[in-house]
């Protein structure tokens, strides 16, 4: 999965671009970036006058702790339930639709 760029780098490219002394692509490759995004945020700056990404809107939001309850009366009452079951029971009782995509990273101490 792509990381987000920071509004900051975005900015400083858009300020380097408008300066006009380089060209696209050594500005590109000063910040560490592909030309692609250079044109593409040059074009939005351009056209729209906006320096910072828009949003996410698309797809459903997941949010598994919406359900940590339901999820911890689960695992406490089947401790060796596997993470398809997990999943199934969420999906049946939750308040989201669940899938294993929603599983964070493990953390220490994690129960």
């Amino acid at each position: 999965m792509p990381v987000p760029i920071s509004d900051d780098l975005r900015e400083r490219v858009i300020a380097a671009l408008e300066a006009g002394e380089q060209s696209q692509a050594k500005i590109a490759e000063t910040f560490g970036i592909n030309l692609s995004t250079a044109e593409k945020w040059w074009r939005c700056w351009r056209e729209e006058k906006r320096r910072v990404a828009l949003s996410h809107s698309g797809g459903q939001t997941r949010r598994p702790e919406v359900c940590d309850a339901l999820i911890r009366a689960a695992v406490k009452g089947q401790p060796d339930m596997t993470l398809a079951e997990l999943i199934e029971h969420v999906d049946a009782n939750g308040a989201v639709r669940a899938s294993s995509s929603m599983t964070p990273a493990p953390t220490a101490g994690a129960v």
